[in-house]
This record gives structure tokens, C-alpha cells and sequence, in this order.
């Protein structure tokens, strides 16, 4: 059993979503302002219903704020899909018994009054009027980890300690009664010591005198209640050898969520649990995250009747878990809600995107616009590149991301039109070859692709667009003007003085620039072992002082396409 939609509207920046879910684990992604803790509030508006602690309070500014404006009501409906046929009759009230597989709803609606109050009402099943029974949603249980949380506070000894949460799950009645006895034993124990009864003798003087015989009580001193929640308010624990209280924010923030997910999942009232998370990275470093997120994956794809909704801004979160487990949120006219798992790859091809997605190439998650290009060298030089014709890729949201040499079928699915639907321009060279040779089509010349070039050209579909070189991007960074072709000299010059000046004396004797071009490419990148992503750094920091460089056609394209207005 798990929630498989969740449909909200009206509450703050989300006007009308509609959210897949999974069993078990779902990462929410995306950049700020496309709903995630609005999601989080609405899961928690449903199914904390008769949790009075859990739920969220409601005012004005919680109703959506349209063009014709503030909204008058707030509506989350959750339907539950995998019943199983304990799970129908439990929920028996809320059950759509005309879908197949059968379905089952439990929702919420807040209205706005003439007064300025919020009404808010739960239902359940295909009506309105049909009302939630609290026995239902005592089944469905909740925790909820809000951001900036203060683990600390959480853990310290007291009534609403996790520690004591969770002890209180682990115990029986027999076990109950033991550890009271074995309490009151040692009290008694201690009090007898001297210390204690010294202490004791001296507290009962002074109350005689305070009191006189008539009045007079006689107080006993002791260590602990041999209560047993008592004995829970005082649960306390140490993190090797320091208390709570001296531990770092991050292992607490660690052992407090390890804890809460703990006694979650050991209620054994409940037939489904939603274990809730807000930014989990708050205080942890990368590593940490990353074994924070693959231990929720493995208790979510553990554990049936558990499901993780987790939110998080981090790239090293994103990259540690099974892409398909990601939702990607996205904002603008329409609001939307993609599920990776939803985009039509191939099960190797998952697996390739989930080694790929590595802490710094999952940024492309997160973007509006992508820059898609084969290698490091294409990665240094489009932003200085993008630069030099006027273009901060950082203002129009654009990340430049490299497939490292690997083919861009995947990643074209993945921010085509049945995926993520990014304004994406991918960057590529023609790499053709004419009877075993490089084939330099000069700037006017037609282009021979490669058959992997065709491919890409072939698959890509708007907003998807494919920008292929003449020939190859240090062929075409010289070719395009003389200013250009010095350019390419200087950067070589620090890096190979040698072959710089082989070099400029094999171009003197050439009569075209576009002789020079295939020449300066052929006698570096083919015949001579030079480094192509030192040559486009040296190129790069270039660019920054020469503003007579003219931009190559292709790359001009490209940066036009993801940095013109989206519709």
C-alpha cells in the first residue's frame, strides 16, 4: 500500500499540481519556489487529520494568490493505490471500488469565511459529504523532519524524546514491569549508601525545626522512578563518550532521524507509514548525505508498508540514490511534477545514467537550460566562450553539462519532450572522415558527420536541439578568422614553445585561412599528442582579453537557443 497521486490546489505558490508517487523512496528535486515544502504541508494537512501535534496550521496566506486573486479554497486529495485486501477493508469508507485495481482516497479542504477564518474539513472515498472516521486514519501513520529542525532538542531526555519514542515501541508489558522493579531495586540500593542517607538525616532535621513534631513529613531522598514513564522522560544516550548535548549537529541530526524512522516502522498499530524529510543534508557533509540517502533507499525498498517523501536542494543526494527514484519539480505558467521512472529508457540505460550522475553532473537535475557537450574541453571554454558574444550563461540559468565522452541518447530522452522537457542544446562534433581521413569542410563547406553525430542529430526532438561543428571545436575555434587562428597560437605558445614555432612556420607557407585551420588541427590533435583540455584552458583564459574573437557559428547557435525566452 502506498500513495500513488497526491493532487493539490489553491495552497500557497502551487495553483493546480498533480504529483505521481512510488512505493517507497521519492526524492523530491527542483529549484526554489516549485513547491516542495507546499507538498510536504499538503501531505501532512491529509494524514495528520487526528494528530493534533503533526498538523499544520493553516492562515490566510496559505491560500493561493492567482491573476484574478486569493484563492477560496484548499484541496489535497491522496489516493492510495497496492491495496491489499486487508488494506480494502480497513479502508472500506475511503475505497473507489469502481477503479481497477481498486483505489482508495482520503483528502482535505480548507475554505476561506466571510471572517477571515479557515474551515478545514477531511473526507474520504468519491463524495465530499462522506466523512474521514478517525479509526482510518489511526492506520495511516506519520513523521514528519521539518528543515532547520534542531536534532539536539529532539534527543535530550524528556516527554517527547525519540529515544523514548522508541523504547516505548520496543517494550512489552513483561519488560515493563521488569525494568520498574529492577529501578526500584537500585533505588533502594543507592539510598542506603551513606552520602544519600546522611543527606537525607540533615533534610528531615531542617523540617522538623521548620515544622515542628506535629506537622512534620519525612522526605526520602532517591536517584530515579522506578515509573515506567518516568524512567522514559529520563532516557538519555552518549555518542562516543560525549552526550547529545556536546555531539555535532550533523551525527545528531543523523541518529535523530535513524530514530524517528526506527520507531515508525516498529508501530505495529499502523498498516502504512510516511516517513517525510526536508532537506536530510542540513549539517552533513557529502559522504554523510550519501549514506543517509542509501540507507532510506534500502529501508524503503525493504519495508512494504513504509514510504519516504524526501526534499532536498543537494546535488551529492540526488547523484546517491536510483535516479528513477527522482521527481522533478518545475515552475513557470504550469506547474509540473515529472517522475523520472516515467521517461521511456531502457533498464541499462538507467543503470548508465546512475553511474553517471555523479555529485557534479547532477546539477543537470536541477537546471532550467542545459548545455550539453562531449568533453572537458567543450565544458572550460563555453562559458568564456558564451562570454566573448555578450552572454552570461548564469543569468538565464544554464548549466553546462559534459557526458564525458559517452553517446547522448540518454540524456536526450532524459531532457527531451517525454522527459524533463529542458531547453537543451547539445553541442557536438562532425568528426567525419572521407577515405580513412579527417575531412575539414572549410567554413563554407558541407559538413560529413560521423555515424554517432547522425544518431544524435537524429534522435534529438525540441526542446531539444543539436549544434554539430564543421568539423571538430578546436578545429572550428581557429577557423573562423585570422584574430581567431592567433589566438589559437597563443594559447599553444606557454604550453608547447616547440611545436608553437614548428607550427607557425608550416602556416606562413599556406594560402587560406581555411588551409591554416585544417593544418593547425591535423599537426596538434592528429598528429601530435597535445592535451586538448590544457589547449582550451589556455584558450580560455584568452577570451577574457580578446574581444576580437568571432564565435563560431555553431556555438553562437547554441547559446542563442538556451538562452532565448521560454514560452
Amino acid at each position: 500500500m502506498h500513495i500513488e497521486k497526491l493532487q493539490v490546489s489553491g495552497l500557497r505558490g502551487i495553483e493546480e499540481l498533480e504529483v505521481p508517487l512510488h512505493k517507497g523512496l521519492n526524492v523530491l528535486i527542483g529549484e526554489n519556489n516549485t513547491g516542495k515544502s507546499s507538498l510536504m504541508t499538503a501531505l501532512r494537512l491529509v494524514l495528520s487529520a487526528s494528530t493534533e501535534i503533526e498538523r499544520p496550521y493553516l492562515t490566510d496566506d496559505d491560500f493561493h494568490v492567482g491573476p484574478h486573486g486569493r484563492h477560496s479554497e484548499i484541496r489535497v486529495i491522496c489516493t492510495f493505490g497496492g491495496l491489499s485486501t486487508a488494506d480494502q477493508g480497513r479502508l472500506l469508507e475511503a475505497l473507489v471500488a469502481t477503479s481497477e485495481p481498486p483505489v482508495a482516497i482520503v483528502a482535505t479542504s480548507a475554505i476561506r469565511t466571510d471572517k477571515g477564518k479557515v474551515r478545514v474539513r477531511h473526507w474520504c472515498g468519491t463524495s465530499e459529504e462522506s466523512a474521514l472516521p478517525a479509526a482510518l486514519i489511526d492506520w495511516l501513520g506519520l513523521a514528519f523532519l521539518p528543515p532547520l529542525r534542531d536534532p539536539t532538542r529532539g534527543l535530550q531526555p524528556g516527554r517527547n524524546s525519540q529515544f523514548a519514542r522508541l523504547l516505548r515501541e520496543l517494550t512489552s508489558d513483561a519488560e515493563v514491569a521488569e525494568l520498574e522493579a529492577a529501578a526500584a531495586s537500585a533505588n533502594v540500593d543507592l539510598s542506603a549508601q551513606p552520602p544519600v542517607s546522611r543527606t537525607s538525616d540533615a533534610v528531615n532535621r531542617a523540617l522538623r525545626e521548620v515544622t515542628g513534631p506535629e506537622l512534620s513529613q519525612i522526605a526520602s531522598l532517591g536517584f530515579t522512578a522506578s515509573d515506567f514513564n518516568r524512567l522514559l522522560h529520563g532516557l538519555t544516550a552518549s555518542i562516543d563518550g560525549l552526550s547529545i548535548g556536546q555531539n555535532g549537529l550533523g551525527y545528531n541530526n543523523l541518529v535523530y532521524t535513524a530514530t524517528v524512522l526506527a520507531a515508525l516502522r516498529r508501530d505495529t498499530d499502523l498498516a502504512f507509514s510516511l516517513f517525510l524529510v526536508e532537506e536530510p543534508e542540513a549539517h552533513l557533509h557529502p559522504q554523510l548525505q550519501a549514506l543517509l540517502y542509501r540507507h532510506l533507499a534500502q529501508t524503503a525498498h525493504g519495508d512494504d508498508a513504509t514510504q519516504i517523501i524526501v526534499s532536498t536542494h543537494s546535488t551529492h543526494i540526488a547523484s546517491a540514490v536510483d535516479p528513477r527514484s527522482c521527481i522533478v519539480l518545475s515552475s513557470g505558467v504550469a506547474a509540473s511534477a515529472v517522475p523520472l521512472a516515467r521517461v521511456p529508457l531502457l533498464a541499462r540505460s538507467w543503470a548508465k545514467l546512475g553511474r553517471y550522475l555523479d555529485a557534479t553532473r547532477s546539477s543537470l537535475l536541477f537546471a532550467r537550460r542545459v548545455l550539453l557537450v562531449e568533453g572537458i574541453s567543450e565544458a572550460i571554454l563555453l562559458a568564456e566562450i558564451a562570454r566573448a558574444a555578450d552572454y552570461d550563461l548564469r543569468d538565464y540559468s544554464v548549466s553546462i553539462v559534459s557526458t564525458e565522452g559517452l553517446n547522448f541518447a540518454e540524456f536526450i530522452e532524459l531532457l527531451g519532450p517525454d522527459g524533463l522537457a529542458r531547453t537543451c542544446a547539445v553541442v557536438t562534433d562532425a568528426d567525419g572522415k572521407l577515405h580513412g581521413d579527417r575531412y575539414y569542410p572549410g567554413r563554407g563547406g558541407q559538413k560529413v558527420l560521423s555515424a554517432a553525430a547522425k544518431a544524435t542529430v537524429r534522435t534529438a526532438r525540441s526542446p531539444v536541439a543539436v549544434f554539430v561543428a564543421q568539423s571538430t571545436l578546436e578545429y572550428d575555434i581557429v577557423l573562423y578568422s585570422n584574430e581567431n587562428l592567433q589566438i589559437g597560437l597563443d594559447a599553444l605558445r606557454p604550453l608547447h614553445p616547440r611545436l608553437h614555432t614548428k607550427l607557425e612556420s608550416r602556416l606562413a607557407g599556406l594560402p587560406s585561412l581555411d588551409a591554416k585551420a585544417a593544418e593547425f588541427h591535423d599537426f596538434l590533435f592528429e598528429q601530435r599528442d597535445v592535451s586538448k583540455a590544457e589547449f582550451s584552458e589556455s584558450v580560455a583564459s584568452l577570451l577574457q582579453e580578446r574581444p576580437e574573437f568571432v564565435v563560431p557559428p555553431y556555438l553562437l547557435a547554441a547559446i542563442l537557443h538556451v538562452t532565448s525566452p521560454q514560452e
